[in-house]
């Protein structure tokens, strides 16, 4: 079996501008990376905040950049357009997209218990103006916190919630 060799001569990462969506919280949450979520498919980065989440059009990154090609080592992007604000009330833990990107599940912490809302990503396809309503809630059982979110990579419609006991929901 022959395997051909290519060369990239001009294959470089670049640091983009650097892009703040919120006022930094007093405290950052551990693991910050679980507050992110990108949708190649639709074109849209998911932001965990405070109270909610943002969309982002991800392609809007690179129109930025360009903008503040000479400085963007240096420049924080603090005007970034959205194209939804979406506020749960409640400081979001997590935020996941499935396999296929058609659905978001974003969990948040109550004092009185876990709840994750599911949105229909393509809801988030233009500029939304107004309240944006989750398709499905999932609420769960007690003062218990999410250590994580998994969506199944072959069963779009099956999530699993594993709590701060152990306990596996889905």
């Amino acid at each position: 079996m022959y395997i051909s060799w290519l060369v990239f001569q001009d294959f470089k990462f670049q640091q983009l501008c650097k892009v703040r969506v919120t006022d930094t919280p007093q405290s950052l949450p551990p693991r910050r990376s679980d507050l992110l979520a990108a949708s190649s498919k639709y074109g849209l980065t998911f932001v965990g905040v405070q109270n909610g989440f943002k969309v982002l059009k991800t392609s809007e990154f690179y129109v930025q950049d360009e903008k503040h090609a000479s400085d963007r080592l240096k420049h924080i992007i603090t005007d970034f357009p959205l194209l939804a604000d979406v506020n749960i009330g409640y400081e979001v833990t997590h935020i996941q997209l499935n396999a296929d990107e058609s659905t978001l599940a974003v969990a948040i912490t109550r004092p009185e218990h876990v709840v994750v809302y599911l949105y229909d990503v393509t809801s988030f396809g233009g500029q939304v103006s107004g309240t944006v309503q989750a398709s499905h809630m999932i609420v769960g059982e007690g003062n218990q916190r999410v250590n994580d979110l998994a969506w199944n990579p072959v069963d779009t419609k099956l999530l699993v919630i594993c709590y701060c006991t152990g306990r596996l929901v889905n």
